[in-house]
Parts: structure tokens; sequence; C-alpha cells
């Protein structure tokens, strides 16, 4: 009833529209002319969405091509978004001031439970009483479990009458066997990669022309829609605000940062944050500082921002339990000497988290940026980069000891952070190395691959998304880290890539640390598989014991 109210408030407000009906519901259609030379038919209308009004424009010729049409309908849309934004925002309001926002977005329906373990089955109940929703989980195949679940029973409920997914391309293929499996019967479904969503205009367009109000869009791995700047995210949410219904899965929300969440709730409903611009939302929540005041020192309103997003996210706090082989599978650990330039950047660091304990002015992330920091100077962050002009100085013993131990054959080379791939680039030479690019293709065309001479190659790559970037590479035999991560999943991954591939008697593994306190830590809390993250925020509710564990570093 509130849909038909919004469109008659519109309709009053806009002149010359007019209310039609549609398959999909009503509709409000807006006259808008355009003088070209040749004529050419342009639709204009709006429709309600979970109470929010989507403008919808097509344009149509039988002169211009469709990739033309295609443009246009974007810059008429632009144009009548600015001018129609105040009364459409005015007009959403009405029939709902007062209620609050989980209240709009509820949708309890009957759940199906077939097949479902208990852990499952809360999961499901939990995600079918909201529209959109957002479900955390170690096990992929869990998600999947849970996904599918939920999208048979809107569909049983005649709430979806088509699927639309996300993924990255290297898990299509066994999603495709998982829903075939189950024997979900949901006709049709659009399986599509996150990465082809980036440079596939076609593909953009085809999903856009797919999905509609009763469309149901799963997104498993949606922490690779974090940057709200990238065309892959802008794209994604010009697709998302056409559907009623939104499931984003991941096994760890925030892979970096914690304004890693912005993206992937602003594609559930802008409403959950009601930050409708990336400025907004900083404002609110980041501290910037340093010497251009771009740098990220911390963040604020951390217990506001978690009450936003409770309502809408279910968590599922087990690690999937590893296989007989991936837990045979062992590390070889390589260690040296700080530098004397390292220890004391290092001990200024260790000096500056102790002040703050002792100050009782230390919050988690505040941990996790100082952190970061003394891993950068163990890594061989550039210290006094100033000094050099252009010319970055790489302060670390590592690279002797990486010289040292390479062993022959083909290496994956993961790092932490992107100046290590500069260092590496440096000390092995331009010539010998591939940098693994972020569309799990090696950064190499075929014809340098068969003229290359060389025997010995060094695939170099961050950890973001490990399992990904070694599906790029071929006929490798060594993975070896040149710098240590904090969480475990990331070694698992690799782990796991390598037995499922049956390649657990031909890869070895290595890793490369100093003898500094903050590697021993974190290769420690490795070696138990935990999650250092959740050590640390334990640690913080007792100061001592925080300070103990600085104090070792």
């Amino acid at each position: 009833m509130e849909r038909e109210n919004i469109l008659h408030n519109l309709c009053d407000r806009i002149k010359g529209s007019r209310i039609y009906s549609a398959s999909s519901g009503e509709r409000l259609y807006i006259p808008y002319y355009v003088h070209h030379p040749y004529i050419i038919k342009v639709r204009a209308f709006l429709e309600v969405i979970n109470t929010k009004v989507q403008l919808f424009v097509r344009v149509s010729s039988d002169i211009y091509t469709q990739a033309w049409c295609k443009q246009e309908s974007f810059r008429i849309k632009a144009i009548l978004n600015e001018q129609l934004s105040e009364v459409i925002c005015s007009c959403e309001r009405e029939p709902y001031i007062g209620l609050p926002h989980m209240s709009l977005l509820d949708n309890n329906i009957q759940p199906v439970l077939s097949g479902s373990t208990s852990e499952q089955a809360k999961a499901i109940r939990f995600l079918c009483q909201r529209k959109v929703a957002l479900l955390i989980s170690e096990d992929r195949g869990e998600r999947w479990t849970i996904a599918l679940r939920i999208a048979e029973s809107r569909h049983t409920a005649k709430k979806i009458d088509r699927l639309l997914v996300f993924l990255p391309g290297i898990h299509i293929e066994k999603f495709r066997e998982a829903y075939v499996k189950q024997k979900v019967k949901i006709y049709p479904i659009i399986i599509a990669g996150i990465e082809r969503l980036s440079h596939n205009f076609y593909l953009y367009k085809k999903l856009l022309d797919y999905t509609g109000r009763s469309t149901m869009i799963i997104a498993d791995d949606c922490h690779l829609f974090k940057s709200p700047d990238s065309l892959r995210s802008k794209r994604i949410m010009v697709i998302a605000r056409q559907c009623n219904y939104k499931l984003l899965m991941t096994a760890s929300l925030v892979t970096n940062n914690i304004h890693d969440v912005y993206m992937p709730y602003n594609i559930l409903d802008e409403r959950i944050l009601c930050y409708y611009r990336w400025e907004y939302f900083s404002k609110i929540h980041i501290i910037y500082g340093g010497v251009d005041g771009s740098q990220i020192l911390g963040y604020k309103n951390i217990a506001y921002l978690i009450s936003k997003l409770e309502p809408y996210t279910y968590s599922i706090n087990r690690i999937k339990p590893c296989s007989a082989e991936v837990q045979s599978m062992e590390m070889q650990i390589y260690c040296c000497e700080l530098t004397t330039m390292q220890k004391y950047y290092y001990a200024n660091e260790k000096q500056e988290l102790l002040s703050l304990i002792e100050e009782d002015r230390l919050s988690v992330y505040d941990i996790f940026r100082i952190f970061i920091r003394m891993q950068k100077i163990v890594c061989g962050y550039p210290l006094d980069k100033d000094k050099y002009d252009n010319n970055k100085i790489y302060e670390t013993n590592k690279k002797e000891l990486l010289k040292e131990n390479l062993p022959a054959g083909v290496c994956v080379i993961f790092c932490k952070f992107r100046f290590e791939i500069d260092l590496l680039l440096f000390l092995l030479g331009e010539k010998n190395c591939r940098v693994i690019n972020n569309k799990c293709k090696v950064g190499i065309s075929k014809n340098e691959q068969e003229n290359a001479f060389l025997q010995e190659k060094y695939f170099l790559s961050t950890l973001y998304s490990p399992e990904s970037k070694l599906q790029g590479v071929k006929d490798f035999t060594h993975i070896l880290f040149f710098s240590l991560s904090f969480c475990y999943t990331d070694y698992l991954q690799c782990f796991s890539y390598i037995s499922d591939n049956g390649m657990g008697q031909k890869v070895s593994f290595a890793c490369f640390a100093t003898n500094s306190g903050i590697d021993h830590l974190i290769i420690q809390n490795l070696k138990r598989k935990g999650m250092l993250a959740t050590e640390l925020r334990d640690s913080l509710a007792n100061k001592s014991r925080l300070a103990r564990l600085v104090e070792i570093l």
C-alpha cells in the first residue's frame, strides 16, 4: 500500500507524469523529450524497490547503435537524478516518518531447512527475516549451502523468480556443482565472475537487463567490492538498486581496515549506514592526520557503527576443519637480525604503544595501527626515504637471507605490503620476475612465455586473496612468504589450494622473518593456527597482560 502512496505522491508533484501497471507492479512514467537529428524513443519511469524509489531510463532508436542508446540513457538518467532527487527523497520519507529503517527491510518467510545442520538452520532462520543481510563464515561450502536454502525459501514463498550470483571466477564451476547437488530449482539463474564486472561492459549491460524487483542477488567474497571509487563497485551498486533481495557473504568482512564495511552494507541498502557518500562516512568514523592530512590514524564512533550493522549481520564463528593432508603440511622458517636503523625505529613504535597503555588511551585499532607500522619496519620499509630523493633504500637483512635460501625452480613469492614487490623486483631483477595482477592472470603475454630463456621464474604477489593468485601460475614448485600475515586463513588458503589440486607432494613452503618480537608473536600465533586479532582483543580487557605482551616485542 505504501508503494502506491509514494508513486501517487510523486505523480501529483511531477507535471505530466502518469501511473501504469506493469508485470512487476506500478510504474510512474515521466515525460522526457530529446532533440536529435534522428528520432529516438526515451522511456523514463520510477519504481519502488524496498521502499526506495529507483529511476530507470530506456533509450531506443532505429538509427543509432545499441551502445549509443545505452550511453544516452546513462546521460539522461544522471540529468533526471539531479533534478528529481529532492522531491523523490521527500516522498519516500512521508509514509515512514517515525518508523525504524529495520522495519522497512523485514521479510519474515517460512525457511526451507532440509539437509541443514543446526548451526546452518539458525543462520537460515535469521537471514530469512531480512530482505538484505550479510553472512560471515570461514567455510565457503557452508556459505553456499545457506545462501541456496534462503533462495529456495524465497522462491517457494513466491518472492523471487530468478537468481543472480556473483563470486570469484575460480569458484564458478564448484558453485555450479553445489547448485546441482542441492537440487535447487530456481530458473533462470546467472552466475557471473566478480572480476569480469570491472572490464566487461556487455556483461554489465546483460545483468542490468536481467535484474528486476523479483531478482535475488547472492555475492560471495563481497570484500572484493570494498573500494567505493572502483568501477566494479559502482556497477554492482547500480545492479543492486534494482533488486529487493540481496545476500552478501565473506570469510572476513574487514580484510584491511575497519572502513572496509562501508561498501558491502551500502550495496545491501544505503539506509543501513545512512551515509550516501563515502565522504560522510569517513568524516564520522575515520581520524585523519599526517603531513598532508590524508593518513588514517584511527577510528571513532565504532560502537555506533556496529549498532547499525548488527541487525543485518550473521556470523558463524567456527573455522572449517582442515583435511589430514593440509594439517601435515609444514613450513620452513628462515630468520635474520634487524639492522641498526630498524632497531631504532622499531623501539620508538614500541615505546608509543607502551605509553598509550600507561595513559589508558589504547584501543584495539591503535594496537593494529602501531603493529602494522612495526611490521612495515621489519619488512624493510624505506626508512628516512626523503634523504635519498627518489631512490628508495630498503633497510632489511631479509634481502641477503632470501638470496642465500632461494630454491631452484618456479617460485611464487607472497608479500604483505606493496613496497615489498618493488624490493623483490630490484633484488631478483625485473627480467626474472612476473607480478600476478588482480584478474587472476600472470602479467606476461603468451609470446613472452614462449620466448623466455630463463628456466627459473619468480611470480610476485601480495597476500590479498592468495588462492585466486595461485590459479594464474602453472608448474610452480615453491611458495615463499617474504613477510608474515596476522591471519592463519591466508596460509590455509594456499595449503587448501595445493591439497585440492593434488600438488601436496610437489610444492614446498617457506617463510622469511626477523628476530623481532612482532615476527616472533605472529609465528607463535600461526603455529597455534590462531587469530591474532581475537587474542589482542581479549588482552585489551587486561591492561597488565597487554603491557607484558608488548614488552616482549
